[in-house]
């Protein structure tokens, strides 16, 4: 009897007729007073993400065996102790491990924002689409945006192509002593863990310099994670090194960063501005030709000046914001939480008289929203402000929007002969340039512009290589805008041999990316051909692959034959030494078999 009266008050004590009232017990029992966790869990419920015949259980403060799937669902007096000891920041990247039916990855995309990313792993993939629609199901009902969760089929203990770092991570089964590693190995410093081990759930932090502190939090008992064999560690390694090695790989080089090289450089800098900082003056190098390209109405008021002494209300830090936007299309990122803002809105007035004074209306349009967005902040705190997925994408869309402008600019600039101080002899036709353009975009040109050699000091340079006149003239189009949509399936081939004649690998990287996007067995054999003749390697290595999977079909093709020879030998020897490596393999996730792992480019 005494058994029975304990249990049914213990079934009182932890059954509740709603969310609300059983995060208000919660809250009040364990002492949490993290508003943002509270605020988590009443806005997403625990019964939305519940099997439907298991939803009377939704808010019992205990596990959920959900027998059809075959996993748990922790106790809520879990989930809110753990939430609050992982201490979630907006902007964090959160990884769940046996993310089951998704609701804690879910409370985590909230609490991480729009910013923050929460991924979900699961090893079934019955349970991780079970997620899955838990989190598509609740987005539709409730209106709230949960684009920045996404569930991942992977065991935890295999690697990760994208090798990510993770500021938060919980683990929702017991981890084995000897696999520990494994998953500190993915926390980033100032990282939060929270584990399950043997009968303890513990709570790693892991400082800047990579050095843990442990705390036990609760005595707990979970189900262990599923360790892979050692046969599937191997094959999962084998095909994360094979994806990295096939990836295309775009250089950093791209046109704002070029071109923010010029921000305040004394490189042909031909006007000067002199402004006010910290009391001093402070004089920023700019150059007239993107002051003509970017800021045509101001420029036409200053054009024959050297030297502009800017008005005094006008500070070093906002004229460098605004200069960076007419030379790299750059504008500020919004902040996200409130302790930033004030110090931020202060900034954005600053940057608004600039734009007013160099007539930057599209930058201007775009602070002014910002500081719409923010008018209403005043405290001085940690909290985060309210910025949406809507809000976050309409800045995102903006900013983009102001690349495309530059783009836009810059590609008029190319087929201009305004201020040009060069041209480039081609086949007998004459193309005007600007040597400021090319010697920021073009190693070729700024090997050739500071050699010191005769020839640099000519007003005209005669170009030969091995192209025409039309694929020459794409190529300057795309070192003035950096714009990849210049390449198409008429002139890719034709601009490969472009950008490797002036050692261009941007431009190379964007025409092997192309390449592969179209490539099959019809075209591998002359796409290898053109990697081997232009020095496209990145290209080379996926064609390669591509043939060693379909060696039968492609190896009897016409294409194949008409290879040169030594690449021909050159492409069976490596075919040997692919299935050497390969022919013992197991398929990954299983532990059996004996058939070749596929890669999942193809």
């Amino acid at each position: 009897m005494d058994n029975y009266l304990q249990f049914f008050n213990h079934f009182v004590e932890t059954n509740y007729s709603s969310n609300e009232e059983l995060i208000e017990k919660l809250k009040s029992k364990y002492s949490i007073d993290n508003l943002e966790v509270i605020d988590a869990l009443i806005t997403i419920p625990r019964g939305d993400f519940i099997p439907e015949e298991l939803t009377e259980q939704a808010y019992h403060d205990s596990p959920i065996r959900c027998s059809r799937l075959g996993f748990n669902i922790s106790a809520p007096h879990i989930y809110i102790n753990c939430l609050a000891e992982l201490d979630i920041k907006p902007g964090n990247k959160f990884l769940d491990i046996g993310s089951g039916c998704g609701h804690f990855t879910c409370l985590a995309g909230y609490l991480v924002g729009p910013y923050g990313q929460s991924h979900g792993l699961e090893i079934s993939e019955e349970i991780l689409n079970f997620g899955r629609d838990n989190q598509i199901r609740f987005s539709n009902k409730s209106g709230i945006d949960l684009s920045n969760v996404e569930f991942k089929l992977r065991n935890c203990f295999l690697p990760d192509r994208d090798d990510i770092l993770y500021d938060r991570i919980y683990v929702g089964s017991a981890c084995p002593k000897k696999m520990m590693a494994r998953i500190l190995d993915r926390l980033a410093p100032n990282g939060i863990l929270i584990i399950p081990i043997s009968d303890e759930l513990r709570k790693y932090t892991k400082d800047e310099k990579g050095e843990y502190t442990k705390t036990t939090l609760l005595g707990v008992r979970y189900s262990e994670l599923q360790i892979p064999t050692d046969q599937e560690i191997e094959n999962a390694n084998f095909l994360v090194e094979r994806e990295r090695k096939l990836e295309i790989k775009i250089p950093s080089e791209n046109l704002s960063k070029s071109f923010g090289n010029l921000v305040n450089s004394e490189l042909d800098s031909d006007i000067i501005f002199m402004v006010m900082a910290d009391e001093k003056q402070r004089k920023i190098n700019a150059h007239k030709l993107f002051l003509r390209v970017r800021a045509p109405k101001y420029f036409e008021s200053i054009e024959e000046q050297s030297v502009i002494e800017l008005p005094i209300e006008l500070d070093y830090e906002s004229v460098m914001i605004v200069m960076n936007y007419m030379y790299c299309g750059e504008e500020p990122m919004e902040v996200i939480n409130q302790k930033a803002v004030l110090a931020f809105r202060e900034r954005l007035s600053s940057v608004v008289l600039v734009c007013q004074y160099f007539e930057q209306l599209e930058l201007l349009a775009y602070c002014q929203e910002l500081l719409e967005l923010y008018k209403e902040v005043q405290s001085d705190s940690d909290k985060l402000t309210m910025v949406t997925p809507k809000t976050k994408h309409h800045f995102e869309q903006l900013r983009c929007t102001a690349k495309r402008t530059l783009q836009t600019q810059m590609l008029e600039l190319s087929t201009s002969s305004l201020n040009s101080d060069i041209t480039l002899s081609v086949g007998g036709s004459k193309i005007k340039c600007h040597k400021l353009i090319l010697k920021s975009r073009s190693k070729f040109f700024k090997s050739f512009f500071t050699s010191g050699m005769k020839e640099t000091f000519s007003d005209m340079i005669e170009i030969h290589g091995p192209f025409d006149l039309s694929s020459f003239i794409e190529y300057i189009r795309f070192v003035y805008s950096g714009d990849k949509s210049i390449i198409n399936s008429d002139n890719v081939i034709d601009l490969m041999c472009v950008s490797d004649y002036f050692n261009d690998n941007c431009l190379k990287s964007l025409c092997e990316e192309f390449l592969v996007g179209v490539l099959d067995s019809s075209n591998v054999s002359s796409f290898l051909q053109a990697s081997s003749n232009y020095n496209a390697l990145q290209l080379k290595a996926v064609c390669m692959e591509k043939i060693f999977e379909e060696f039968d079909t492609v190896s009897k093709m016409e294409s194949f034959k008409q290879l040169d020879k030594d690449l021909i030998v050159n492409c069976l020897s490596e075919c040997c030494q692919y299935f050497k490596k390969v022919v013992n393999k197991q398929p990954v996730g299983t532990g059996t078999g004996t058939s070749v792992p596929t890669s999942p480019l193809f």
